[in-house]
C-alpha cells in the first residue's frame, strides 16, 4: 500500500513494492528469500502446494518466492500490525 512518504523499490526480475521504512529491511528480506532461498531450506517446500498462509506477510517477498515456484498456489497474506496497513 501506497504512503506518503514511502519509496518505490524495484528488485532484480522486476518485483517492485513500496516502503515506508529503511531501504535496508526490504533488501535484506529479498536477498533472505529470493537470493539465499533460506525459506527453502532443511527439506521445507511448497512443491504441489494448493494453498500457502503467509502469516506475518510483509511486502509480499515470500508470496512472490511461492508464486514463482508453484504459480497455481493460492497463498494468503496475513499482517498483523495494524500500524503496517
Amino acid at each position: 500500500m501506497f504512503r506518503p512518504g514511502s519509496r518505490k523499490l524495484t528488485f532484480p526480475g522486476g518485483f517492485s513494492c513500496y516502503t515506508h521504512g529503511l531501504f535496508g529491511e526490504p533488501s535484506l528480506i529479498y536477498t533472505e528469500i529470493m537470493v539465499k532461498q533460506e525459506y527453502f531450506q532443511h527439506g521445507l517446500s511448497v512443491a504441489g502446494a494448493r494453498c500457502v498462509l503467509d502469516v506475518g506477510a510483509n511486502i509480499g517477498i515470500f508470496t512472490l518466492a511461492v508464486k514463482q515456484q508453484v504459480p497455481e498456489a493460492t497463498v494468503y497474506g496475513f499482517r498483523a500490525d495494524p500500524g503496517d496497513l
